[in-house]
């Protein structure tokens, strides 16, 4: 929905960082506004250094590639607590790369990953 940012990190993990806008406080432009990024939880659990992330079109799966030869596709939903916080797990592990995986990259429909 556009109010999610994830970034990977050299320290084996993808961080995603939520969007709150601040009431009242449009640009002028339908969907912006100001406010300011929270951050959540990482998602830790690779074994390498992570190079790349990509948001599935259906922004509920976060697929990362990693320096452990392996793709992982996280399955995310709102914390029922604050609607902010995600909750996070690895659905998936996708192994048999035979080098340093580098990047990943959804297809528009969300049906296939590229690695």
């Amino acid at each position: 929905d556009g109010t999610q940012l994830a970034f990977s990190t050299l320290e084996k993990s993808v961080r995603v960082l939520n969007w709150i806008a601040l009431p009242g406080h449009s640009l002028g432009f339908p969907g912006h506004s100001l406010g300011h990024l929270q951050r959540t939880g990482g998602l830790v659990d690779h074994g390498g250094a992570v190079f790349s992330c990509a948001w599935r079109p259906d922004g509920k799966h976060l697929a990362s590639a990693s320096r452990d030869k392996k793709v992982r596709v996280w399955e995310l939903s709102r914390s029922h607590r604050d609607g902010y916080n995600w909750c996070a797990h690895a659905s998936h592990s996708l192994e048999g790369h035979d080098n340093t995986v580098y990047c990943c990259a959804w297809s528009p429909d969300g049906t296939q990953l590229a690695s």
